[in-house]
């Protein structure tokens, strides 16, 4: 991406109104701020590592961190009800040039 040149839309004084983006990056850049939006609302949320989460799931264990069976269910415990996974580096490091 850092070769790539950006290009805009201006108005009749030269002023940029908007930026052009290919519609994949744009899907990207989309997808990487509902990943932060996530993030952000479950900042407060208890972690586990992810050497804790891999020996959990060997051992079988899927209930999340502080869960209990719901009552009246068969299964000693609950699937987890969500995973974020959030990669390491940013977009602009993981996708070359287009």
């Amino acid at each position: 991406m850092s070769d790539r040149k950006e290009r805009y839309i201006v108005d009749e004084k030269g002023k940029r109104t908007a930026v052009v983006l290919p519609l994949k990056e744009y899907e990207e850049l989309l997808e990487d701020l509902h990943d932060l939006a996530i993030v952000a609302e479950r900042r407060d949320e208890p972690t586990v590592s992810f050497g804790e989460l891999k020996e959990k799931l060997k051992a079988g264990a899927t209930s999340p961190p502080g869960g209990s069976s719901p009552a009246g269910s068969k299964r000693d415990t609950p699937r987890p009800t969500r995973v974020l996974v959030v990669h390491p580096r940013p977009l602009w490091e993981r996708h070359g040039p287009a």
